[in-house]
């Protein structure tokens, strides 16, 4: 009785939330559009054909590599060309998970996957992702090659996956660090070569100005964005500009917060012998609580490192209450901004991430970087 109660149950929770987030994508597609594909990506590709700066908008941060992604878009009709790429989205994200299920040796059956894709497609990370046409599937997609190669020795491979995400967003970048730290050269040179070969391929067709205009102005300008107090901004700068409304001292609270997150990671990772999973997960929860500005849809990022901890530790209590504080959503975050408390409310995100780099540091510091080799 009990294991017939347990199947529906799972039945049903497996259907609700795979089919809840496409339903609502789906209305999305049907009755609206995806705000970044529409704003962004197809703007940024009509630019680029006419020989327009991409960067005179103000607002568009992406590498000129990422204009050969966008610019066979701009030739479909907008509504058949989100539906393309929502599906080619989707399709980056199911296989990140079916690989990092694999690379883990989580067992492809149906009491994990019953669990587990839900989990996925539920987190608000996941659906904003989607309902924006966000490009950050596809990253999760290079980054958990980049770790599944290494684990089959294609090392190349592994360093050309991790170039080409480094090369549509710098901040994947500092998983080919984690290589070199590593020792681990072939990985590092490899995706170093990838990265140089692209932007040069970039600016080949679009103009070397492009590329110099992305080091000299977009680079540095992404460092000092305004606006960093923002409820979807989860990393470390916006937590401490909403809890400190000095903007000097936030900004310092910030730095320092973030040297000590560098030095215990940097630490930690010189200590273990090999590459492992532990140590990967950790670099990219390092990336999402010090990046200058976390958007939500990026802890997307974060479904490798949750199955690393789900495969591997016994705290899954713990774990779970990360990944509760990384995946609810408050709608209207504006009616939560006049007490201390609503501030901290609001960096829930942050809040989970944090919790999950302790639970990390915590099993690596106790040599957890076996259980996973």
């Amino acid at each position: 009785m009990k294991r017939t109660t347990l199947r529906v149950f799972l039945i049903l929770f497996f259907l609700l939330g795979t089919l809840q987030p496409l339903f609502s994508l789906a209305r999305i597609l049907l009755y609206g559009g995806l705000f970044e594909y529409n704003f962004t990506y197809l703007r940024a590709a009509e630019a680029a054909l006419v020989g327009k700066s991409i960067y005179s908008f103000g607002d568009i941060n992406y590498p000129p590599l990422a204009l050969f992604l966008f610019i066979p878009f701009h030739f479909l009709p907008v509504f058949w060309g989100q539906i393309v790429w929502s599906i080619i989205s989707l399709s980056c994200l199911l296989l990140a998970l079916y690989l990092s299920f694999r690379v883990l040796g989580i067992g492809w059956k149906w009491n994990n996957l019953s669990l587990i894709l839900p989990l996925t497609l539920l987190a608000f990370p996941t659906k904003w992702t989607f309902g924006l046409g966000q490009i950050n599937n596809a990253i999760l997609l290079l980054m958990v090659l980049g770790f599944f190669f290494y684990r089959k020795d294609k090392f190349l491979l592994s360093g050309l996956s991790l170039g080409v995400a480094t090369s549509l967003k710098i901040v994947p970048g500092a998983l080919l660090l984690y290589f070199l730290v590593k020792k681990k050269f072939k990985i590092f040179v490899s995706g170093i070569i990838t990265v140089i070969t692209l932007f040069l391929l970039s600016g080949l067709v679009f103009g070397f100005n492009l590329v110099g205009e992305y080091f000299t102005k977009v680079v540095p300008a992404t460092l000092g964005i305004g606006g960093k107090y923002t409820y979807y901004n989860q990393a470390a700068s916006g937590f401490f500009s909403r809890v400190i409304n000095n903007g000097n001292n936030a900004a310092t609270a910030t730095i320092i917060f973030s040297l000590l997150i560098l030095v215990v990671t940097l630490y930690l990772l010189l200590r273990q012998k090999e590459v492992d999973a532990f140590g990967y997960s950790l670099i990219i929860s390092t990336i999402l609580l010090i990046n200058s500005f976390s958007w939500q849809h990026h802890f997307v990022w974060l479904l490798f490192p949750f199955l690393v901890f789900l495969k591997a530790s016994p705290y899954k209590g713990i774990l779970f209450i990360s990944y509760l504080l990384v995946a609810f959503n408050i709608k209207r975050p504006e009616l939560l901004m006049s007490s201390f408390f609503d501030k901290i409310l609001l960096s829930h995100v942050f809040l989970g991430n944090f919790l999950l780099w302790l639970l990390l540091v915590f099993l690596i510091s106790r040599k957890g970087e076996k259980i996973l080799h």
